[in-house]
């Protein structure tokens, strides 16, 4: 690993250990708490998720995506949904992991057949579900976790952005000015729910007043 590579690793180890943290705690404060998630029903299992994965589909979902083309920081990306688009908080994180499977699978929402979402429940979101932290945090955290690499890919894109290979920045698929770049998240998280927080690879669902959110990102370094 080059020196530069070196020092922007170290970095991030340097970041506060927030997801550690929470893991520790044995309680949620009711501030922090996702109302009405039931965190050990998803891990288990018992949930039946096809028709929350079908609503998600006639829903309008906004995507916006940060490729810094650089190996540490890679890219980010958020995608949002007004609040008024699911009845839950479950619901709302049951319809964000359907979009994202879509999203990164490239599959097209109209060929979908209602009989395949047990299939992609069983192949993609129920391990999601078991295998994630599932950790409920307040709003503060979320952010916290969230500026940790968000701010980093954003300046990486801007500093890439007249290289050979220069950076990106999409907004549902289309290429826009960087000048969008803090668009998505719309507002500060309310509250939220760790589904990764490790140093190189994070994974939050949010709330904020108006909307339902899911953050993303990892290095490939």
């Amino acid at each position: 690993m080059g020196g530069n590579m070196l020092r922007k690793a170290v970095s991030l180890f340097l970041l506060p250990k927030i997801g550690k943290n929470i893991r520790e705690r044995t309680s949620v404060d009711d501030e922090t708490r996702l109302s009405e998630l039931s965190v050990a029903s998803l891990r288990a299992g018992t949930i039946a998720l096809e028709s929350m994965m079908l609503k998600s589909l006639s829903q309008a979902v906004t995507t916006l995506q940060i490729s810094t083309r650089d190996e540490m920081w890679c890219d980010a990306y958020v995608m949002e949904m007004p609040r008024t688009a699911a009845d839950s908080d479950l619901e709302a994180l049951v319809m964000l992991a359907t979009r994202q499977l879509y999203w990164l699978e490239e599959w097209e929402i109209t060929e979908t057949r209602v009989e395949e979402l047990a299939g992609f429940a069983d192949l993609w979101l129920t391990p999601l579900f078991r295998e994630g932290e599932l950790v409920a945090v307040s709003g503060a955290e979320v952010q916290a976790l969230i500026n940790g690499s968000l701010e980093a890919v954003r300046k990486c894109a801007l500093d890439r952005a007249n290289y050979a290979r220069a950076s990106e920045l999409h907004i549902d698929g289309r290429r826009v000015d960087f000048g969008r770049m803090e668009e998505l998240p719309s507002s500060p998280a309310l509250h939220g729910l760790f589904l990764e927080s490790k140093w190189n690879s994070v994974d939050v669902f949010y709330v904020t007043p108006e909307a339902y959110g899911l953050y993303c990102w990892g290095t490939g370094a």
